[in-house]
Protein backbone atom coordinates (compact mmCIF):
# COMPACT_ATOMS: atom_id res chain seq x y z
CA UNK A 1 0.00 0.00 0.00
CA UNK A 2 1.30 3.49 -0.98
CA UNK A 3 1.66 6.50 1.31
CA UNK A 4 -1.33 7.91 -0.25
CA UNK A 5 -3.55 4.82 -0.23
CA UNK A 6 -2.76 4.79 3.41
CA UNK A 7 -3.53 8.02 4.44
CA UNK A 8 -7.10 7.73 2.70
CA UNK A 9 -7.51 4.15 5.28
CA UNK A 10 -6.52 6.54 8.34
CA UNK A 11 -9.08 9.05 7.34
CA UNK A 12 -11.94 6.83 6.70
CA UNK A 13 -10.86 4.97 9.89
CA UNK A 14 -11.17 8.41 11.57
CA UNK A 15 -14.67 9.48 10.17
CA UNK A 16 -15.99 5.76 11.31
CA UNK A 17 -14.58 6.59 14.85
CA UNK A 18 -16.26 10.20 14.59
CA UNK A 19 -19.85 9.00 13.35
CA UNK A 20 -19.47 6.72 16.33
CA UNK A 21 -18.89 9.24 18.80
CA UNK A 22 -21.80 11.10 17.45
CA UNK A 23 -24.07 8.26 17.60
CA UNK A 24 -23.44 7.95 21.50
CA UNK A 25 -23.46 11.92 21.56
CA UNK A 26 -27.18 11.62 20.17
CA UNK A 27 -28.26 8.96 22.60
CA UNK A 28 -26.76 9.96 25.65
CA UNK A 29 -26.35 13.40 25.20
CA UNK A 30 -22.58 13.09 26.27
CA UNK A 31 -19.69 14.49 23.99
CA UNK A 32 -16.92 12.09 24.21
CA UNK A 33 -13.63 13.46 25.88
CA UNK A 34 -11.32 12.97 22.72
CA UNK A 35 -13.87 14.05 19.92
CA UNK A 36 -12.81 17.27 18.84
CA UNK A 37 -9.24 15.75 18.84
CA UNK A 38 -10.06 13.11 16.45
CA UNK A 39 -11.96 15.83 14.80
CA UNK A 40 -8.78 18.27 14.08
CA UNK A 41 -6.74 15.40 13.29
CA UNK A 42 -9.47 13.76 10.35
CA UNK A 43 -9.46 17.75 8.98
CA UNK A 44 -5.65 17.75 9.06
CA UNK A 45 -5.86 14.31 7.83
CA UNK A 46 -7.90 15.35 4.73
CA UNK A 47 -6.05 18.44 4.01
CA UNK A 48 -2.76 16.56 3.48
CA UNK A 49 -4.75 14.09 1.13
CA UNK A 50 -6.49 17.00 -0.75
CA UNK A 51 -2.52 18.97 -1.08
CA UNK A 52 -1.88 14.93 -2.41
CA UNK A 53 -3.80 14.77 -5.02
CA UNK A 54 -3.88 18.11 -6.34
CA UNK A 55 -1.32 17.52 -8.58
CA UNK A 56 -2.88 14.83 -10.19
CA UNK A 57 -5.86 16.24 -11.00
CA UNK A 58 -4.21 18.89 -12.69
CA UNK A 59 -2.92 16.65 -15.04
CA UNK A 60 -6.41 15.49 -15.97
CA UNK A 61 -7.47 16.72 -19.70
CA UNK A 62 -10.63 17.93 -17.65
CA UNK A 63 -9.25 20.18 -15.38
CA UNK A 64 -5.89 21.67 -16.93
CA UNK A 65 -5.35 24.97 -17.07
CA UNK A 66 -6.52 27.45 -19.37
CA UNK A 67 -6.23 31.46 -20.54
CA UNK A 68 -8.65 33.56 -21.53
CA UNK A 69 -8.20 37.40 -22.84
CA UNK A 70 -10.12 40.08 -21.59
CA UNK A 71 -10.13 43.71 -23.03
CA UNK A 72 -10.71 46.55 -20.64
CA UNK A 73 -12.40 49.71 -21.95
CA UNK A 74 -10.67 52.99 -21.84
CA UNK A 75 -11.91 55.71 -19.63
CA UNK A 76 -10.78 59.56 -18.76
CA UNK A 77 -9.37 62.16 -21.19
CA UNK A 78 -5.81 60.70 -22.01
CA UNK A 79 -4.73 58.57 -24.11
CA UNK A 80 -1.43 57.04 -24.79
CA UNK A 81 -0.55 56.33 -28.38
CA UNK A 82 2.83 55.04 -28.41
CA UNK A 83 3.81 51.52 -27.38
CA UNK A 84 4.15 50.52 -23.54
CA UNK A 85 7.67 49.43 -23.25
CA UNK A 86 8.46 49.57 -19.25
CA UNK A 87 5.60 48.70 -16.34
CA UNK A 88 5.86 48.92 -12.83
CA UNK A 89 3.77 48.25 -10.19
CA UNK A 90 3.26 51.11 -7.74
CA UNK A 91 0.38 49.35 -5.62
CA UNK A 92 -2.69 47.62 -5.93
CA UNK A 93 -4.31 48.22 -9.20
CA UNK A 94 -2.04 50.97 -10.32
CA UNK A 95 1.30 51.13 -12.45
CA UNK A 96 3.49 52.96 -13.55
CA UNK A 97 4.33 52.77 -17.55
CA UNK A 98 6.55 54.34 -20.19
CA UNK A 99 5.65 54.12 -23.73
CA UNK A 100 7.94 55.13 -26.86
CA UNK A 101 6.57 58.45 -27.52
CA UNK A 102 8.72 58.99 -24.23
CA UNK A 103 5.68 59.79 -22.26
CA UNK A 104 6.06 58.28 -18.49
CA UNK A 105 2.79 58.18 -16.61
CA UNK A 106 0.49 56.39 -14.42
CA UNK A 107 -2.03 53.79 -15.46
CA UNK A 108 -5.24 53.13 -13.52
CA UNK A 109 -7.37 49.86 -13.49
CA UNK A 110 -10.54 49.33 -11.64
CA UNK A 111 -11.12 45.15 -12.25
CA UNK A 112 -14.35 45.00 -10.77
CA UNK A 113 -15.73 47.07 -13.75
CA UNK A 114 -13.01 45.97 -16.34
CA UNK A 115 -11.75 50.05 -17.31
CA UNK A 116 -8.64 51.68 -16.97
CA UNK A 117 -7.67 55.30 -17.59
CA UNK A 118 -4.11 56.97 -18.00
CA UNK A 119 -3.39 60.08 -15.47
CA UNK A 120 -1.17 62.80 -17.01
CA UNK A 121 2.13 62.42 -18.09
CA UNK A 122 5.54 63.11 -15.90
CA UNK A 123 6.69 66.29 -17.51
CA UNK A 124 9.62 66.14 -14.99
CA UNK A 125 10.46 62.94 -17.31
CA UNK A 126 10.80 64.21 -20.89
CA UNK A 127 12.96 60.59 -22.45
CA UNK A 128 12.54 57.80 -23.51
CA UNK A 129 12.47 55.30 -20.61
CA UNK A 130 14.64 52.23 -20.32
CA UNK A 131 14.49 50.84 -17.23
CA UNK A 132 12.49 51.20 -13.54
CA UNK A 133 13.74 49.91 -10.39
CA UNK A 134 11.68 50.10 -7.10
CA UNK A 135 12.66 50.21 -3.87
CA UNK A 136 10.56 50.72 -0.96
CA UNK A 137 8.34 54.17 -1.68
CA UNK A 138 11.10 55.18 -4.37
CA UNK A 139 10.54 54.09 -8.08
CA UNK A 140 14.12 54.91 -10.11
CA UNK A 141 13.64 56.07 -13.44
CA UNK A 142 16.32 55.69 -16.21
CA UNK A 143 16.22 57.10 -19.33
CA UNK A 144 17.98 56.61 -22.29
CA UNK A 145 20.11 60.17 -22.41
CA UNK A 146 21.07 59.04 -18.50
CA UNK A 147 18.94 61.26 -17.04
CA UNK A 148 17.77 59.23 -13.19
CA UNK A 149 14.68 60.25 -11.16
CA UNK A 150 13.82 59.25 -8.20
CA UNK A 151 10.05 59.32 -7.12
CA UNK A 152 8.56 59.27 -4.01
CA UNK A 153 5.11 57.03 -4.57
CA UNK A 154 3.61 57.52 -0.90
CA UNK A 155 1.56 60.37 -2.18
CA UNK A 156 0.88 60.15 -5.79
CA UNK A 157 -2.94 60.36 -4.69
CA UNK A 158 -2.70 64.15 -4.63
CA UNK A 159 -1.16 63.97 -8.37
CA UNK A 160 -3.86 61.20 -9.89
CA UNK A 161 -7.18 63.00 -8.25
CA UNK A 162 -5.85 66.46 -7.46
CA UNK A 163 -2.95 67.24 -10.18
CA UNK A 164 -0.79 68.25 -7.11
CA UNK A 165 2.85 68.41 -8.00
CA UNK A 166 4.54 64.57 -7.16
CA UNK A 167 7.73 64.47 -4.99
CA UNK A 168 10.20 63.43 -8.16
CA UNK A 169 13.84 64.46 -8.33
CA UNK A 170 16.28 64.36 -10.29
CA UNK A 171 19.58 62.55 -9.12
CA UNK A 172 23.53 63.54 -10.15
CA UNK A 173 25.37 61.35 -12.01
CA UNK A 174 29.05 61.26 -13.21
CA UNK A 175 30.15 63.14 -15.76
CA UNK A 176 30.65 60.55 -17.85
CA UNK A 177 27.36 58.95 -17.92
CA UNK A 178 26.18 59.43 -21.57
CA UNK A 179 22.78 57.37 -21.26
CA UNK A 180 21.35 53.44 -21.44
CA UNK A 181 20.36 51.39 -24.34
CA UNK A 182 19.69 48.53 -21.74
CA UNK A 183 19.62 48.41 -17.84
CA UNK A 184 19.62 45.47 -14.93
CA UNK A 185 20.08 45.43 -11.62
CA UNK A 186 22.13 42.90 -9.95
CA UNK A 187 22.09 43.70 -6.40
CA UNK A 188 20.90 46.02 -4.34
CA UNK A 189 21.66 49.49 -5.67
CA UNK A 190 24.52 48.34 -8.31
CA UNK A 191 23.42 47.96 -11.84
CA UNK A 192 24.94 47.20 -15.31
CA UNK A 193 24.41 48.06 -18.44
CA UNK A 194 25.82 47.12 -22.47
CA UNK A 195 27.87 49.06 -24.06
CA UNK A 196 29.16 47.94 -27.28
CA UNK A 197 31.31 44.62 -26.45
CA UNK A 198 31.34 44.59 -22.12
CA UNK A 199 28.89 44.75 -19.60
CA UNK A 200 29.58 47.97 -17.68
CA UNK A 201 29.22 49.01 -13.83
CA UNK A 202 26.90 51.82 -12.06
CA UNK A 203 26.06 52.02 -8.61
CA UNK A 204 24.01 54.44 -6.72
CA UNK A 205 25.39 55.77 -3.88
CA UNK A 206 23.68 58.85 -1.83
CA UNK A 207 21.46 59.71 -4.36
CA UNK A 208 23.82 59.98 -7.07
CA UNK A 209 24.66 57.35 -9.65
CA UNK A 210 28.26 56.39 -10.05
CA UNK A 211 29.92 54.77 -12.97
CA UNK A 212 33.15 52.21 -12.27
CA UNK A 213 34.79 52.65 -15.19
CA UNK A 214 37.17 50.30 -13.41
CA UNK A 215 34.47 47.50 -13.50
CA UNK A 216 33.13 45.60 -16.32
CA UNK A 217 33.20 42.35 -18.25
CA UNK A 218 34.04 41.70 -21.82
CA UNK A 219 31.79 40.08 -23.73
CA UNK A 220 31.40 40.55 -27.54
CA UNK A 221 27.92 41.41 -29.04
CA UNK A 222 26.07 40.88 -25.56
CA UNK A 223 22.35 41.00 -26.52
CA UNK A 224 20.33 39.75 -23.39
CA UNK A 225 20.80 40.59 -19.49
CA UNK A 226 18.64 38.80 -16.81
CA UNK A 227 19.56 38.61 -12.97
CA UNK A 228 19.11 35.71 -11.54
CA UNK A 229 19.87 35.95 -7.99
CA UNK A 230 22.18 37.85 -5.41
CA UNK A 231 24.63 39.62 -7.30
CA UNK A 232 24.27 36.81 -10.11
CA UNK A 233 22.95 36.93 -13.74
CA UNK A 234 22.76 35.77 -17.16
CA UNK A 235 23.93 37.26 -20.56
CA UNK A 236 23.21 35.97 -23.97
CA UNK A 237 25.34 36.64 -27.09
CA UNK A 238 24.82 37.19 -30.55
CA UNK A 239 26.56 33.72 -30.94
CA UNK A 240 24.04 31.30 -28.98
CA UNK A 241 25.98 31.75 -25.80
CA UNK A 242 24.90 32.28 -22.38
CA UNK A 243 27.19 33.03 -19.66
CA UNK A 244 26.56 32.82 -15.58
CA UNK A 245 28.12 35.66 -14.63
CA UNK A 246 28.99 36.36 -10.55
CA UNK A 247 29.69 40.09 -8.76
CA UNK A 248 32.30 39.76 -5.89
CA UNK A 249 34.78 41.71 -4.52
CA UNK A 250 34.48 44.51 -6.95
CA UNK A 251 35.20 41.68 -9.89
CA UNK A 252 32.35 40.13 -12.68
CA UNK A 253 33.49 36.46 -13.07
CA UNK A 254 32.34 34.20 -15.77
CA UNK A 255 31.32 31.30 -13.60
CA UNK A 256 29.88 28.79 -16.40
CA UNK A 257 29.19 29.02 -19.94
CA UNK A 258 26.40 27.22 -22.35
CA UNK A 259 25.98 26.82 -26.22
CA UNK A 260 22.57 26.90 -27.40
CA UNK A 261 22.31 27.61 -30.83
CA UNK A 262 24.35 29.56 -33.42
CA UNK A 263 22.61 33.00 -33.53
CA UNK A 264 21.55 35.26 -31.13
CA UNK A 265 19.89 35.13 -27.64
CA UNK A 266 16.76 37.40 -27.95
CA UNK A 267 15.47 36.74 -24.73
CA UNK A 268 15.97 35.20 -21.06
CA UNK A 269 13.90 35.13 -17.85
CA UNK A 270 14.17 33.03 -15.13
CA UNK A 271 11.68 30.94 -13.18
CA UNK A 272 11.67 29.68 -9.95
CA UNK A 273 9.98 25.97 -9.11
CA UNK A 274 8.38 25.54 -5.69
CA UNK A 275 11.10 23.57 -4.58
CA UNK A 276 13.61 27.05 -5.27
CA UNK A 277 15.25 25.08 -8.12
CA UNK A 278 15.47 27.83 -11.15
CA UNK A 279 14.72 27.48 -14.70
CA UNK A 280 15.51 29.97 -17.44
CA UNK A 281 13.73 30.47 -20.29
CA UNK A 282 15.96 31.17 -22.86
CA UNK A 283 14.88 32.60 -26.48
CA UNK A 284 17.24 31.91 -29.77
CA UNK A 285 16.68 33.18 -33.24
CA UNK A 286 15.08 29.90 -35.30
CA UNK A 287 12.13 29.62 -33.01
CA UNK A 288 13.91 28.15 -30.54
CA UNK A 289 13.42 28.33 -26.63
CA UNK A 290 14.85 26.56 -23.90
CA UNK A 291 14.35 25.66 -20.69
CA UNK A 292 17.88 25.74 -18.94
CA UNK A 293 18.76 23.64 -15.34
CA UNK A 294 20.38 27.06 -13.25
CA UNK A 295 22.14 24.40 -10.79
CA UNK A 296 23.32 21.89 -13.57
CA UNK A 297 23.71 24.73 -16.29
CA UNK A 298 22.30 22.21 -18.85
CA UNK A 299 19.65 21.97 -21.20
CA UNK A 300 16.44 20.52 -19.91
CA UNK A 301 13.88 20.97 -23.10
CA UNK A 302 14.05 22.46 -26.33
CA UNK A 303 10.85 23.62 -27.58
CA UNK A 304 10.67 24.92 -31.83
CA UNK A 305 7.72 27.33 -32.22
CA UNK A 306 6.27 28.52 -35.18
CA UNK A 307 7.88 32.04 -34.26
CA UNK A 308 10.98 34.06 -31.87
CA UNK A 309 9.83 34.25 -28.33
CA UNK A 310 10.30 37.58 -27.63
CA UNK A 311 8.97 38.07 -23.94
CA UNK A 312 8.04 36.08 -21.01
CA UNK A 313 5.76 37.01 -17.99
CA UNK A 314 5.47 34.60 -15.06
CA UNK A 315 3.49 34.16 -11.67
CA UNK A 316 2.89 31.53 -9.43
CA UNK A 317 2.70 28.22 -10.80
CA UNK A 318 2.41 29.98 -14.31
CA UNK A 319 4.75 31.26 -17.47
CA UNK A 320 3.30 32.37 -20.40
CA UNK A 321 5.67 33.08 -23.94
CA UNK A 322 4.84 35.99 -26.39
CA UNK A 323 5.65 35.18 -30.03
CA UNK A 324 5.84 37.40 -32.76
CA UNK A 325 3.38 35.57 -34.89
CA UNK A 326 1.14 36.71 -32.58
CA UNK A 327 0.25 33.51 -30.38
CA UNK A 328 0.34 33.20 -26.65
CA UNK A 329 1.43 30.09 -24.64
CA UNK A 330 0.98 28.53 -21.55
CA UNK A 331 3.48 26.86 -19.23
CA UNK A 332 2.16 25.57 -15.98
CA UNK A 333 4.23 24.42 -12.73
CA UNK A 334 2.77 21.06 -11.70
CA UNK A 335 4.42 17.33 -9.91
CA UNK A 336 7.71 19.84 -9.55
CA UNK A 337 8.83 20.66 -13.30
CA UNK A 338 6.83 23.41 -15.49
CA UNK A 339 5.78 22.47 -18.95
CA UNK A 340 4.23 23.52 -22.01
CA UNK A 341 0.19 23.12 -21.94
CA UNK A 342 -0.12 22.40 -25.57
CA UNK A 343 -3.79 22.41 -26.19
CA UNK A 344 -4.16 26.20 -24.40
CA UNK A 345 -2.81 28.79 -26.60
CA UNK A 346 -3.74 32.59 -27.94
CA UNK A 347 -3.83 33.66 -30.88
CA UNK A 348 -3.57 36.68 -33.17
CA UNK A 349 -2.74 38.36 -30.16
CA UNK A 350 -0.28 40.86 -30.79
CA UNK A 351 1.51 42.20 -27.00
CA UNK A 352 3.66 45.12 -27.09
CA UNK A 353 4.47 44.88 -23.19
CA UNK A 354 2.58 43.60 -19.78
CA UNK A 355 3.27 42.60 -16.09
CA UNK A 356 2.33 40.02 -13.92
CA UNK A 357 -0.40 41.06 -11.45
CA UNK A 358 -0.19 40.77 -8.07
CA UNK A 359 -2.81 38.18 -7.41
CA UNK A 360 -0.19 35.62 -8.66
CA UNK A 361 -2.52 34.61 -11.31
CA UNK A 362 -3.63 37.01 -13.98
CA UNK A 363 -0.98 38.86 -16.26
CA UNK A 364 -1.82 42.40 -17.40
CA UNK A 365 -1.15 43.31 -21.08
CA UNK A 366 -1.12 45.82 -23.94
CA UNK A 367 -1.54 44.77 -26.97
CA UNK A 368 0.27 46.78 -30.44
CA UNK A 369 -3.01 48.95 -30.36
CA UNK A 370 -2.55 50.28 -26.99
CA UNK A 371 -5.17 48.51 -25.83
CA UNK A 372 -5.35 46.89 -22.36
CA UNK A 373 -6.17 43.32 -21.73
CA UNK A 374 -6.41 41.58 -18.96
CA UNK A 375 -5.34 37.41 -19.28
CA UNK A 376 -6.68 35.09 -16.91
CA UNK A 377 -5.07 31.69 -16.44
CA UNK A 378 -7.92 29.28 -14.73
CA UNK A 379 -6.26 26.43 -13.13
CA UNK A 380 -6.79 24.40 -9.71
CA UNK A 381 -4.62 26.53 -7.81
CA UNK A 382 -4.81 25.01 -4.42
CA UNK A 383 -7.13 22.52 -2.31
CA UNK A 384 -10.29 25.25 -2.22
CA UNK A 385 -10.40 25.36 -5.75
CA UNK A 386 -10.10 21.25 -5.48
CA UNK A 387 -13.43 21.41 -2.86
CA UNK A 388 -15.17 23.19 -5.68
CA UNK A 389 -15.40 19.90 -8.08
CA UNK A 390 -16.55 16.48 -7.64
CA UNK A 391 -13.55 14.25 -7.02
CA UNK A 392 -15.17 11.56 -8.48
CA UNK A 393 -15.47 12.73 -12.05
Amino acid sequence: MDYLSEKIKEYRDIIKILRTSLNYTLKSSILEEDFYKNLNYAKSLEREILEDILPLYREKEKYKADISLYKYSLQGSYIERGFIENIISVREDIYLLSSSKQNTRFLLMDRENKTYEFTDILKEVDDRVVYFKKYNKIIYIFTVLGKICALNTENIDKFIYYGEKLDIKELDKDSDIYGFETLMEIDKNKFISIEEDRVELFILEKNRLNYKKDIYLNIDNPKALKKLSHAKFLIGDIKGNVYLVGYKDGNFIVEDKLNLVEGEILYIDIYSLEDDRKIAFISTVNNYLYLVDIDKFKILKKFDFDGNIYKTFHNKNSLIALSDTGKIYLFEENLKAINLNKNRELSNKFIASGSSLADNRDYLLFDIDGNLNILKVNRLEDIEDLRKISLYD
